[in-house]
């Protein structure tokens, strides 16, 4: 009954194996989790960028179109 409780060292080496690999997955599942939140940061940085250019070039348009006449009256 002792030699069925222990186990052989085949099927040891495999169970460091399956570890090894676990391990290795776990950490690339790790870093690409960290690059995937670095993407997604940068992207609503940039979004957030492009709205701001979005509302300043309207502000601009509008102001030129709004005092645009009050320059030439002064000429």
């Amino acid at each position: 009954m002792s030699e069925t409780n222990e186990k052989s060292p085949n099927s040891n080496g495999i169970e460091d194996t399956q570890k090894v690999e676990v391990d290795t997955w776990a950490a690339e599942k790790a870093k690409l989790q960290e690059q995937a939140d670095k993407f997604k940061n940068e992207y609503l940085y940039l979004r957030a960028e492009f709205e701001n250019y979005k509302k300043n070039s309207i502000k601009e348009r509008s102001d030129l179109i709004k005092f645009g006449a009050e320059r030439l009256a002064r000429i």
